[in-house]
């Protein structure tokens, strides 16, 4: 599953294995990362299950063209959310969710209250 920051390729099914782990990689001068995991079937046994590009080092091209070489399966990474990809209705905190609830209420927020929480959940 690509995120918004890396393009993805998957080499195996990761229903394959147990356990992984991330290293990484130099090719053409650009680093990427390598997720190798340990077999299901085979304890003790690795093998490459993907690979990640960082969108900012590689292009959707050069990502794909690298996979490709590698006989996997591309995904480009996804678009960042934005504010209008939040579901609409105010967010609560979960202290004070009771059991059963869901973490939205059906309440219409003021553009200021949703503004506060953009900038909370930003990246820094």
């Amino acid at each position: 599953m690509p995120y918004s920051n890396e393009h993805a390729c998957r080499l195996f099914d990761p229903k394959q294995f147990k356990q992984c782990r991330r290293t990484e990689r130099i090719s053409d001068g650009k680093v990427y990362g390598v997720v190798t995991c340990e077999l299901k079937q085979s304890p003790g046994r690795w093998r490459e299950q993907a690979y990640r590009y960082d969108r900012q080092i590689w292009s959707e091209t050069t990502a794909k063209a690298h996979c490709e070489k590698h006989q996997g399966k591309f995904e480009p990474a996804r678009e960042p959310i934005t504010r209008q990809d939040l579901p609409s209705g105010k967010f609560v905190p979960r202290r004070s969710i009771k059991a059963g609830s869901g973490i939205l209420t059906k309440e219409r927020m003021t553009n200021e209250d949703q503004q506060k929480i953009f900038r909370v959940g930003e990246r820094r």
